[in-house]
């Protein structure tokens, strides 16, 4: 793929499949240089291509980390950019939409140091994104109402760092997010798992388990996506260092229309070596119990997982 590497300056963060021959990605390039800026690229069913993008400033630096479509036509990105505003860069909440014909670009501007994480869908007059507010550590949400984004008040049960790193949107009523906190302010870990839930008027937290037990005061867990099939089949994924800090190792859980459970995962890598770095980052789901989950394993390689049946 275009400008993508293949090394730690640039990566991939979202996908949308509308077609063998319409797929789209986006990503950022430069990562930890100089120049550090988003990409956008589409695969016409042949190859791949870079999509121009909205214009930003040249002194801007734009950052997606999610992606979402209604249709062909009707597509969002979401991200964070640092911005020259006055004398100094500030950092807000980036959404680009794609009409079928270009990018356009909106910041928001009433939210400072807010980083959008995840993005989803559910029509084109409702849109959720979430991630966090850096300076306090918070959850941040964010709906589309077809006219404009405004921030929606979230949880954040945690005294240290609160985050929602991705969503999923069934219906109007049915959202979900996930991601962690810390409980003791100052901290950095042990990290808990965060799962939220919309029921069409506020964001509830609603209760998920943690490897080694949520009281643990060593082990930390946390989500970074979510995926569904229907309200009662829900999947939430990410990483625990049950196993010692350095071996990260992945970590599953499914809603059942009740309650969240653990869901035992293969790893790519024996839990005996002296180092483990393997992290579920993304996934789909297909109905009838096709499940994928892709993410690091020990670090650099690939790592696919695969779970068929009901």
């Amino acid at each position: 793929m275009p400008q993508i590497a293949g090394d730690l300056t640039s990566g991939l963060v979202g996908v949308a499949d509308l077609a063998p021959n319409n797929v789209w990605a986006v990503g950022n390039i430069n990562i930890q240089e100089d120049n550090p800026n988003q990409v956008i690229e589409h695969y016409d069913g042949t190859k791949w291509s870079v999509s121009t993008g909205p214009t930003f400033q040249p002194t801007d630096q734009p950052f997606l980390n999610g992606l979402t479509a209604i249709s062909s036509t009707d597509m969002w990105a979401a991200g964070s950019i640092l911005t020259l505003i006055g004398c100094c860069q500030e950092a807000f909440p980036l959404f680009e939409h794609f009409d079928g014909t270009s990018w356009t670009a909106t910041f928001d501007e009433s939210n400072l140091n807010s980083f959008i994480s995840g993005i989803s869908a559910i029509s084109s007059n409702d849109v959720w994104a979430v991630g966090d507010v850096g300076a306090i550590g918070g959850t941040f949400t964010e709906h589309f109402d077809g006219t404009a984004w405004s921030a929606v008040a979230s949880p954040s049960p945690g005294n240290g760092e609160n985050a929602l790193l991705g969503v999923t949107a069934l219906a109007s009523n049915d959202v979900w997010a996930v991601g962690f906190y810390v409980v003791a302010a100052n901290q950095d870990r042990p990290q808990k798992t965060l799962v939220e839930h919309w029921d069409g008027t506020s964001w509830k937290v609603v209760a998920s388990p943690n490897v080694g037990g949520n009281n643990s005061q060593t082990i930390s867990n946390e989500l970074r996506g979510v995926i569904a099939i229907s309200a009662n089949d829900v999947w939430a994924f990410g990483d625990t260092d049950a196993f010692l800090p350095e071996k990260i190792s992945n970590l599953v859980m499914h809603w059942d229309g009740t309650k969240w459970s653990l869901v035992p995962t293969p790893q790519p890598n024996p839990r005996h070596q002296k180092l483990i770095d393997d992290v579920i980052e993304g996934g789909t789901v297909i109905p009838q119990g096709n499940l994928w989950l892709v993410g690091v394993a020990d670090g650099f390689g690939s790592m696919v997982l695969n779970a068929t049946g009901q």
